[in-house]
C-alpha cells in the first residue's frame, strides 16, 4: 500500500486482550526473566570456576596426570 492516510487507519481492526490474559502474559514474562537471570548467574560462576581452575593449572599449583 503506498499511502496510509487517517481514514485507512481508522477502519482497521485491532485486537485487544483482556485484563486476566495481560496478567497471565505477565507472569509468564516475569518467569521466564527469572529463569534468564538465573541462568546468567550460573553462567559468570562456572567462567569464573574456570578460569580459576585454569589458573590453578597454569601455574602447577594442580598437576595433570595421564589417565
Amino acid at each position: 500500500m503506498p499511502v496510509i492516510n487517517g481514514k485507512v487507519i481508522k477502519r482497521l481492526a485491532v485486537p485487544l486482550i483482556g485484563k486476566e490474559e495481560q496478567e497471565m502474559a505477565e507472569a509468564r514474562l516475569d518467569a521466564i526473566e527469572d529463569t534468564s537471570s538465573s541462568l546468567d548467574s550460573d553462567f559468570a560462576n562456572l567462567r569464573h570456576q574456570k578460569a580459576g581452575l585454569m589458573a590453578d593449572l597454569l601455574t602447577g599449583w594442580v598437576s595433570v596426570r595421564a589417565a
